[in-house]
C-alpha cells in the first residue's frame, strides 16, 4: 500500500513538469531511438492525418509518448532513477517523497489524466505496445 505523502511534491508533479520539454522535442524529431515495431505503431497511431475519425487527443499523445521514451529510449528502471534525472531537487525537498521513490524496486509509470479524457485508449495502446 502506498504511504501518503503530507505535502504537495506529488500534486505539483515535479517529475511530468521536468520530462515534458523533452519529450516533445524527442516526438518532434521522429521518436529517434525506438524499435521497428515501436515507431510504426507510433506513426499509425500519431501520422494519419485525414485517413481516420479516430485519433488520438494532444494529452493521450503525449501520455503515450511519455511512458515510451522513459521505458525505451532512456531505460528508467525504477521512479528513483526518474527523479534522480528529471527532478533530484524534489527528492532533495521531501524525505517523504525520497522514502515513498526509494521503496519502489520496480518503474511503476503512472500517469495522471482527468475524467474524461481518454485514459481507456492511452492504457490500450500502451498494451499493444508492450505486447
Amino acid at each position: 500500500m502506498a504511504k501518503k505523502i503530507h505535502n504537495n511534491l506529488l500534486n505539483e508533479l515535479p517529475l511530468a513538469e521536468a520530462l515534458k520539454g523533452e519529450v516533445k522535442a524527442w516526438a518532434d524529431q521522429g521518436w529517434q531511438g525506438v524499435t521497428q515495431t515501436t515507431y510504426e505503431l507510433l506513426a499509425y497511431w500519431f501520422n494519419r492525418a485525414g485517413e481516420t475519425d479516430e485519433k488520438f487527443h494532444d494529452c493521450q499523445r503525449r501520455a503515450v509518448e511519455t511512458i515510451i521514451y522513459c521505458h525505451e529510449i532512456l531505460g528508467i528502471e525504477t521512479l528513483k532513477q526518474a527523479f534522480e534525472k528529471f527532478a533530484p531537487e524534489a527528492l532533495a525537498a521531501s524525505a517523504a517523497l525520497t522514502d515513498e521513490v526509494e521503496s519502489l524496486p520496480f518503474a511503476k509509470y503512472c500517469l495522471k489524466m482527468a475524467t474524461g479524457t481518454g485514459k481507456t485508449w492511452v492504457l490500450a495502446a500502451l498494451l499493444v505496445w508492450q505486447y
